[in-house]
């Protein structure tokens, strides 16, 4: 019993006067700067939890290590990505320059179109003028109206015989030069 007593000396001298006296003062350094605010204890935290035998003691699932396809993946993904956007935004420049194009052929045709009706409306007061025009030579005498009617231009010439009624057309016709009468005529009159 001696000699076993003897044996667990050195190993207990060991343990009293080395490793106590380290554990001893690396928890009075790690209280000590816990108190001056580093924050000693989440660190280890973070230091054991990365040890996978200390995980497996605490009952923690074992770490994902880093997997290089998922990263290529990911890597492939965010370049597509990036290439839709790229399209995206040429097709959206595209777009926008061809709404801008259609907006002026909008403004384009809006001018033509009150430019005939304009057009229109004159047209139509102009009608309306020779209608009352007819009715003031149709209550003249033919050879009368036939020359007061070819001082007038060609054109309202023309209307002034269509808004008459064919019977006075007629008689109007014939006291005018053939020439005319015929160019009127082939004109619609």
């Amino acid at each position: 019993m001696a000699v076993k007593e003897r044996r667990a000396r050195p190993m207990s001298w060991i343990i009293y006067y080395f490793l106590l006296p380290i554990l001893a003062s690396a928890l009075f350094a790690g209280i000590a700067l816990q108190i001056v605010g580093i924050n000693v204890l989440g660190k280890i935290t973070t230091a054991t939890d990365q040890i996978p035998a200390v995980r497996h003691m605490l009952g923690q699932s074992p770490l994902a290590p880093p997997v290089p396809e998922q990263v290529a993946a990911l890597t492939r993904q965010l370049h597509q990505k990036t290439n839709e956007i790229t399209r995206l935004k040429r097709s959206v420049v595209s777009l926008e320059a061809k709404v801008a194009a259609d907006q002026a052929h909008l403004v384009v045709l809006s001018r033509q179109a009150q430019a005939r009706l304009s057009q229109v409306h004159k047209t139509g007061m102009v009608a309306q003028s020779a209608v009352k025009q007819a009715k003031v030579y149709m209550d003249m005498s033919p050879n009368q109206a036939a020359v007061i009617l070819t001082q007038l231009s060609f054109a309202e010439q023309v209307l002034v015989l269509r808004a008459m009624d064919s019977a006075d057309e007629a008689s109007i016709l014939a006291d005018m030069a053939p020439k005319q009468a015929a160019k009127l005529l082939q004109a619609g009159a």
